[in-house]
């Protein structure tokens, strides 16, 4: 896991339930070899991991679905 990742796992508050939940749903692989990871929620709403080859680069709660199609398209 990275430094960015382990911090934004703690901000987002996410517990080894809530990341075993989120890797159990939609898995997306990025162009660049990341694996994300999407759990819904809520309706149109999700958490999501992102994980490289060093582990847990990134991760967040409650997006909207237009917020993760803003960044599939601009990062993806």
């Amino acid at each position: 896991m990275t430094a960015h990742g382990a911090d934004r796992l703690a901000q987002a508050g996410f517990t080894q339930e809530s990341i075993a939940a989120t890797k159990a749903g939609i898995v997306l692989q990025r162009a660049d070899g990341a694996t994300v990871y999407l759990n819904e929620v809520a309706s149109g709403r999700y958490d999501f991991i992102v994980e490289g080859e060093n582990g847990i680069i990134t991760a967040h709660t409650n997006w909207s679905a237009k917020a993760i199609q803003w960044i599939a398209e601009n990062y993806g």
